[in-house]
């Protein structure tokens, strides 16, 4: 049986009291109230480890109170949330009643049960125990859950409108300068340089500086980036990294063959959140009344916790795109390429997830716990139209395209009704079962996971969208882009391949919902309502789509010579491995003539 005791000793001299070392006495706006147990988490104090959260979910109280404070009892009241006096309220916050007896001069309080401890029943089950962690508000309502899911499909649609319109704008210009009637072409003319590196440079704004700006602008507001002065500091970062690969472009420096956009796009994260990060954490400090001299490790930690996931991302991004996508076109047969697409990518994708997934209960000092969502939806971004191209990528005549995305909506039932325990039993044999079950089933994960999962649904959706509507109009640019190596799908094709997609998404959709609400009983409700109710969030969401998402995609799935892959700075030196195979027009015989 789980109680909470209040334990007083009686002293005629001693006036003080004695705080357990298992309990930080914390105020929050963020409070977790778990059935039988309350968990106060803070912004600028969060759980940081996992013994840090199970310990503050079996806290002691230990006071130590003078035996003639008869009289003054009721002002300690005020004072003390964990002072009992004459007036003292013995229900708990559950309503259940306390009973209090004394025992070796020892007064003690039950929560759970009328007994004495020492005739106490056998301890509940773990999953008695933790059975309390689950909101009983939260589970399938019928039709109420039905139509959420509708809500999130139209916002997804909202979101595949805007990034298909500047699919429709990215479609435009030429990225090559080849004339496709001519017989012969030249090797500097397979890129337009200028077009892809002004591409380049405007997108690592928007992704980049731009971004991140708006993200701290979302989790701390407009007020508070500007009064810590992130606003100088993104358009110096900007204007610095403008005129770096202006100059490059200028001066005929084709960059990305050395990976200096790689490199670019990593500092910009690395260096622009660590100096956000840390500005906007003295500037919350010096908020507070509390705080008359800055923590610098404090904010060094913030600046750490909101840098780190989204540099692991970035990194493993790049990572995928630029040598294991390669791979993957590579593959000589359809058969491979479908289980690439059902088991390496996935569990590629969600070890990301599972990693940037660490860092959401870490304090990054948010005004709202749920806004530490930021540091994950980069993941998301990424993965929203990535993963929806890659059915497109098969080439064969084999109906492997709608195979593929039958089976992709039989992965993400499975997937998505095992994600929580496939983290508990995870987490298991790192920090044990009980350690693993209170982190992973605890109100505040379950709010931050139904929220991502909100989000993540809408974007998935909105990919489902606008994923053939770039395979449709960028597939005139196959010379340049990976997964245009076969013929050209017709619009037909790809239209009732979308539908097939929609369809087994949303069979998929209603069946995983029905899992997670009913089994898992995750907040969709309140956190789905708590999304709508903040507009600059969601219309975050739409600009991280059209840039994280498109131009990031454009960005790493462009077929450009580099180091490593190629022995110079000619497309014809490449290996194999870049692509399927070379640009038909290569001639083997010669690295500077090229034959369509």
């Amino acid at each position: 049986m789980d109680f909470n005791v209040d334990i007083r000793t009686t002293a005629n001299s001693n006036h003080s009291n004695i705080i357990g070392e298992s309990m930080s006495d914390i105020s929050s706006s963020n409070q977790l109230i778990h059935s039988g147990m309350t968990t106060f988490s803070s912004p600028n104090s969060s759980l940081n480890t996992f013994d840090q959260l199970y310990s503050s979910n079996a806290n002691l109280l230990v006071h130590n109170n003078n035996n003639n404070n008869n009289n003054n009892n009721n002002n300690n009241n005020n004072n003390n949330l964990n002072d009992s006096g004459n007036g003292e309220d013995l229900t708990t916050k559950d309503g259940n009643e306390k009973e209090v007896f004394e025992k070796d001069g020892i007064e003690l309080k039950t929560f759970d049960d009328k007994k004495d401890p020492e005739s106490q029943k056998p301890k509940k089950t773990r999953t008695e125990r933790f059975k309390s962690l689950f909101d009983i508000n939260e589970s399938w309502k019928g039709k109420k859950t039905i139509k959420l899911i509708f809500e999130r499909y139209i916002y997804g649609l909202i979101v595949a409108f805007v990034v298909s319109l500047f699919v429709v704008i990215l479609s435009l210009p030429n990225w090559t300068k080849s004339n496709p009637s001519s017989n012969q072409y030249q090797s500097d003319l397979y890129l337009n340089n200028v077009t892809f590196s002004t591409f380049f440079i405007f997108s690592i704004i928007s992704f980049g500086t731009v971004y991140i700006t708006l993200s701290f602008s979302v989790s701390y507001t407009f007020k508070r980036v500007m009064e810590s002065n992130i606003l100088y500091y993104s358009s110096g970062i900007s204007i610095l990294f403008i005129i770096f690969y202006a100059v490059l472009t200028l001066k005929g420096i084709n960059y990305w063959y050395y990976y200096l956009d790689v490199i670019g796009v990593v500092t910009v994260f690395l260096v622009a959140e660590v100096i956000f990060a840390f500005k906007m954490s003295v500037k919350l400090q010096k908020e507070e009344r509390s705080f008359k001299i800055v923590n610098t490790m404090k904010a060094l930690m913030v600046a750490y916790n909101y840098t780190a996931p989204d540099v692991v991302v970035t990194v493993f991004t790049v990572i995928y795109m630029f040598f294991l996508i390669p791979v993957y076109l590579s593959l000589p047969s359809a058969l491979l390429r479908l289980g690439w697409r059902l088991i390496v990518h996935p569990i590629y994708w969600i070890s990301i997830v599972m990693i940037a997934r660490q860092f959401l209960t870490r304090d990054i000092s948010t005004d709202d716990i749920m806004l530490n969502s930021n540091i994950v939806l980069h993941t998301f971004f990424h993965h929203q139209t990535l993963g929806k191209i890659f059915v497109y990528t098969f080439s064969d005549d084999s109906n492997f395209t709608e195979i593929a995305i039958v089976i992709s909506a039989l992965e993400e039932i499975i997937m998505r009704s095992l994600a929580l325990k496939r983290d508990e039993w995870f987490f298991t044999i790192l920090f044990g079962r009980e350690k693993a079950i209170m982190h992973v089933y605890s109100q505040q994960s379950l709010q931050l996971r139904a929220a991502i999962l909100n989000i993540q649904v809408a974007l998935e959706f909105s990919g489902l969208i606008s994923a053939p509507i770039f395979v449709f109009l960028f597939q005139k640019h196959k010379l340049i882009f990976h997964f245009f190596d076969g013929d050209n799908i017709l619009a037909t094709t790809l239209l009732y391949q979308s539908i097939i997609g929609v369809t087994m998404d949303l069979a998929s959709e209603l069946f995983c919902t029905f899992i997670e609400t009913r089994f898992y009983k995750m907040p969709v409700h309140s956190t789905w309502k708590w999304l709508k109710s903040n507009k600059k969030f969601m219309s975050w969401l739409i600009y991280g789509s059209v840039t994280m998402g498109l131009f990031g995609m454009i960005w790493t799935c462009a077929r450009v010579p580099r180091a490593g892959l190629c022995t110079s700075d000619d497309i014809c030196t490449c290996n194999s491995i870049i692509a399927s195979s070379l640009p038909g027009w290569c001639d083997p015989s010669s690295n500077s003539t090229m034959k369509m």
